[in-house]
């Protein structure tokens, strides 16, 4: 009984005087700095200057991780030592256990795991996430593996770089291409994807027939985000006036109408613009339609300037020069250097 009690006091003796570079694999957490467990119960948390196991040495030097200086610990008042951990040594103990998972359902969920570790804030990184950089790579791989991993997609988009005009590179383009494809295969639809790849071919590959495709799929979903919707439209309707289908970009934004028309803010852009397709048309119905939605647009914006600019234009082109000369003199006065008042 003796000998047993022995040999298990040796066994944890040993487990004690483990240096921080051999810490128990299952050991995941980022610690900025050692914590010293003492044998009166309060705890020190600072990080241990001097070289060598703290378990070992006959003494130590601790700097307090609160700036208030230096203490000398005697080993015989250190019950344990649990050592700081920095954020590369976890990365790397955290992507040694992915790796090592066996059987592909599994690994990818190990890989999302790992790529939502690294872009989360941690408490003990003051906020900061520990590996952002590096949460893109597990989390394509993770769809690689499984693309039916629904739960990394949301997570994948919230890490892709925003598109400004055209900006997408083409390195960008056949990443963003390949998640697409991986999401159709699982049965998905990624509106935003679809308007990251319609902008690219669009604007950088000219490719509208491509680019069509995204773009109708986009306007078609239930996505909400009003300033890629938008530029869709204009996008879609250049493609449409480029083919000579002028009436399908006509039916773009009355599609995007909401009732009451006169009455709801988001209808002032598909209003104004089908004001201008309509002028444009150059028949006597295009001209009254136009002015139709020029009065709309300006039941919502009433002093919108390019609104009140193309409804004199129109009365101009009518033969109704004396309400679009007082109409361009009230333009005049309210912004002479406004760009709009040139229409």
């Amino acid at each position: 009984m003796n000998r047993i009690f022995v040999m298990a006091a040796a066994v944890l003796a040993a487990s004690m005087s483990l240096p921080a570079s051999a810490q128990d694999a299952s050991d995941l957490s980022v610690r900025p700095f050692d914590r010293i467990l003492l044998k009166n119960g309060n705890t020190i948390i600072g990080t241990i200057e001097t070289p060598g196991d703290p378990l070992l040495l006959s003494e130590v030097v601790v700097a307090s991780s609160t700036g208030g200086g230096r203490i000398k610990l005697a080993r015989g008042d250190i019950e344990s030592v649990l050592p700081r951990q920095g954020v590369e040594q976890v990365y790397k103990l955290r992507r040694k256990r992915a790796e090592a998972v066996r059987g592909t359902a599994e690994r990818a969920k190990a890989e999302l795991e790992l790529g939502l570790w690294c872009k989360s804030p941690l408490i003990e990184l003051d906020g900061e996430a520990p590996k952002a950089g590096e949460s893109l790579e597990h989390l394509l791989r993770a769809i690689d593996l499984d693309p039916s991993l629904a739960d990394a997609y949301p997570h994948i988009l919230d890490q892709l770089e925003p598109v400004v005009g055209a900006s997408l590179d083409g390195a960008s383009f056949d990443r963003d291409a390949h998640v697409l494809a991986l999401a159709e295969q699982a049965g998905r639809t990624e509106p935003e994807l679809d308007y990251r790849l319609g902008v690219y071919l669009s604007e950088q590959a000219g490719l509208p027939t491509q680019a069509k495709v995204h773009l109708e799929r986009l306007l078609s979903s239930s996505h909400r985000n009003q300033s890629q919707l938008r530029n869709a439209r204009r996008l879609l309707r250049a493609i449409y006036v480029r083919e000579g289908a002028p009436e399908k970009a006509i039916a773009l934004y009355e599609k995007a109408l909401v009732e009451p028309v006169a009455a709801s803010p988001g209808n002032f852009e598909p209003l104004l613009e089908l004001g201008k397709m309509q002028a444009r048309r150059g028949t006597p119905e295009g001209s009254r339609m136009a002015r139709e939605r020029f009065k709309e647009a300006l039941a919502i914006e009433p002093n919108h300037l390019e609104a009140l600019a193309e409804l004199a234009a129109l009365d101009h082109r009518d033969g109704a020069f004396a309400a679009a000369e007082k109409s361009l003199r009230s333009l005049l006065g309210k912004d002479a250097g406004n760009p709009a008042l040139s229409v």
